[in-house]
């Protein structure tokens, strides 16, 4: 049998060992759950920023009332639309001291009567363009003429339609954020 004195030997240099490793903190898993809720099929379009890890799809069709998951990667960043010009959901992953940032992006266009909603983690942003927010339609697509330009009337509009979208390049006060590893919910016609 040991003795007592080995025992508490063994013990203490267990206890300093443990005490040697400093523990990392493994970040949750976020996930996106993308909707369909048009009439009609969609054409999702997925882009990662340059040299960024891959969500492992470069875009899919959702019929109408179709969904589909989506893991992005630890410091994933890039976004989801319905292509060019098509409102996007942004967002960068895990970011800044375990934060998920997001927003929605109007700056380059939209598909008329095609809105966007990001729910779920953190605060709920929501874009329901009309047609009487485009000063300058074609068909059901509407261009902006000048995506620089904070004073144009296409940012005007998309500024009084949609308040928590980006309406112009430069507009960075609507980028928001949310503790990293939350499931967010990205609705085509909410």
């Amino acid at each position: 049998m040991a003795s007592s004195t080995a025992i508490l030997v063994a013990l203490v240099a267990l206890v300093a060992l443990t005490h040697c490793f400093v523990p990392i903190p493994l970040a949750a898993a976020t996930s996106f759950n993308v909707v369909n809720r048009c009439g009609r099929s969609q054409n999702i379009i997925v882009r990662e920023n340059a040299g960024g890890p891959s969500i492992g799809t470069s875009g899919f069709t959702l019929a109408p009332g179709a969904s589909r998951g989506l893991n992005p990667p630890n410091r994933w960043a890039g976004n989801i639309g319905t292509g060019t010009p098509g409102l996007l959901a942004e967002f960068s992953i895990n970011r800044n001291s375990n934060n998920d940032f997001y927003d929605v992006s109007a700056v380059d266009g939209f598909f008329i009567d095609t809105g966007m909603s990001i729910t779920g983690s953190g605060r709920g942003l929501i874009c329901r363009p009309e047609a009487a927010t485009c000063p300058n339609r074609n068909g059901n697509t509407c261009a902006s003429p000048n995506r620089n330009d904070p004073n144009s009337q296409y940012a005007k509009n998309v500024r009084a339609r949609c308040p928590d979208a980006y309406s112009w390049s430069g507009d960075n006060t609507k980028t928001f954020g949310t503790g990293t590893g939350g499931a967010f919910t990205i609705t085509f016609c909410p």
